[in-house]
Order: C-alpha cells, then sequence, then structure tokens
C-alpha cells in the first residue's frame, strides 16, 4: 500500500483512482485484499483452475488468463502491477540467463503508465536455501528450486534493463 500511496504521488491522482493489474492472480487473494485501496483491478493468470476461483471471488474484476511473459493488455494500461511469487514459476531447466523474467519484466514496464510501479513480491537464491525450515532435509531439491530465484542484482539489473529508472527492494 505504500508504493500505491507512492505512485499515487507521482501519477497525481488519489489512490482510490489507481488502475491495478495482479500478473499471476492465482485465485485473486491478493486482489480481494487491495480492491478498496485502488479504483480499478484487474488479474492476469496462466493456469485455468485458479481463473475460474478468481472469477468467483472478485465477479466485477478483469480476469483473464495468460502469461506475464505476453500480456494481453495496450501500452500504458496500469499504475501500478503487483506480481507474487510468480517469476520462478517462469524458469525451467536451470539455465542462469532468466530469458523469461526479462520478458515480463519487459512486457509490465510496456504496460504501466509513466511514473507506475511494478511490486514484486520473490525471493533469492539465498533466502530460499537459508529461510525454509524443510531446506535442510531435502537440500537437493532447495537447490534444484533456488536456481530458479534470480540473484538480488542480477534482478535489479533486469528491470533497469526493461526500462525502470528506481529500484528498491526490501528483505525482511
Amino acid at each position: 500500500r505504500q508504493a500505491f500511496d507512492a505512485v499515487a504521488s507521482r501519477r497525481a491522482k488519489s489512490t482510490s483512482a489507481l488502475d491495478l493489474l495482479d500478473a499471476g492472480c492465482g485465485s485473486g487473494n491478493y486482489l480481494a485484499a487491495v480492491e478498496q485501496d485502488v479504483g480499478t483491478i484487474a488479474g492476469l493468470e496462466f493456469n485455468e483452475g485458479m481463473i475460474g476461483k478468481a472469477v468467483a471471488k472478485l465477479p466485477a474484476a478483469d480476469i483473464r488468463q495468460g502469461s506475464i511473459t505476453s500480456m494481453p493488455y495496450a501500452d500504458a494500461s496500469f499504475d501500478v502491477v503487483i506480481t507474487t511469487q510468480v517469476l520462478h514459476h517462469l524458469e525451467r531447466g536451470g539455465g542462469q540467463d532468466f530469458a523469461n523474467v526479462k520478458l515480463a519484466s519487459q512486457e509490465v514496464f510496456r504496460c504501466l503508465r509513466p511514473g507506475g510501479a511494478w511490486v514484486v513480491q520473490t525471493q533469492t537464491p539465498e533466502q530460499h536455501i537459508d529461510g525454509f525450515w524443510w531446506a535442510p532435509i531435502v537440500p537437493d531439491a532447495a537447490l534444484t528450486l533456488s536456481k530458479h530465484f534470480a540473484p538480488l542484482p542480477l534482478f535489479e539489473s533486469i528491470c533497469r534493463d526493461a526500462g525502470f529508472g528506481e529500484f528498491s527492494s526490501e528483505i525482511p
């Protein structure tokens, strides 16, 4: 919500007038949590089963099936895009170039209005290995999955290459 306030200030409009997209909205839980805070909400979800749950939960929202790497929205459609625990699902096969995260970053930037913000909730490879109680129990699985998360300096570089000027992170 702090990001919403910052975007509203930059865009010279009220927070309640912001257009928000949840890219990777799943069953719509995060949209439901913020729908009273912004003007319009939209959700994009790849998984067809989750879309039905999001539509049932948020019948007035624009919920669409699609991928964050090729979003079905016009340029500059949203003030804020949120993405929660999605990016690691984009990378398969253990490659470390994070090509799909790059595509997603470019697509989000394209769909944001000037002064908008992309609020991403993800984790670093180190957080994945060190931050979960189960990682020591299945260390090979934890290590394998950790490679699906871009290291923070690389993710910042990807975002800047996509056009984002400001970048900040908060690691709890």
